[in-house]
């Protein structure tokens, strides 16, 4: 069961949280990148060259994952939310994705990702301006080496 949704009180000593850059309109063509302040976050790298994950048509832009293999010798991987799956040998600090306030019930988007202490089962950081952290855990994406 996850312990925590809310922020933990006192993040990791000296670690650099990054926030999301751009916002979420997809109205207007502009997709939140999150998950590039997460990436950020997790590498303790400001990556200024690594491309938007969210291509102008909302899907995953393929050269955000080429960019982070090939510039920066990293890979994404995911585990679904089961406690059979969040093995022991995953990161500690990884990446939290699901839903949010500003999730659609209807349409289940979008979907956010916050900076995730998997022994503590708690948040680190959301990069949204809000800080309102996610209401429900979809999945854990974490990194490896390319």
């Amino acid at each position: 069961m996850i312990a925590s949704l809310t922020p933990i009180s006192r993040p990791f000593e000296g670690m650099s949280l990054y926030d999301q850059t751009v916002p979420h309109h997809p109205e207007s063509g502009l997709y939140g990148d999150c998950f590039r302040a997460c990436v950020r976050t997790l590498l303790q790298d400001p990556m200024e060259d690594l491309p938007h994950p969210i291509d102008g048509r909302g899907r995953w832009n393929q050269a955000f994952f080429t960019v982070l293999r090939d510039t920066y010798g990293w890979k994404r991987r995911q585990r679904t939310n089961e406690l059979k799956t969040f093995k022991s040998d995953l990161p500690t600090v990884l990446m939290a994705c699901g839903m949010t306030e500003r999730t659609d019930p209807n349409t289940g988007r979008p979907l956010h990702a916050v900076v995730w202490d998997r022994n503590a089962g708690q948040m680190i950081h959301d990069p949204h301006p809000s800080r309102a952290g996610l209401t429900q855990i979809i999945m854990f994406d974490y990194l490896v080496p390319a």
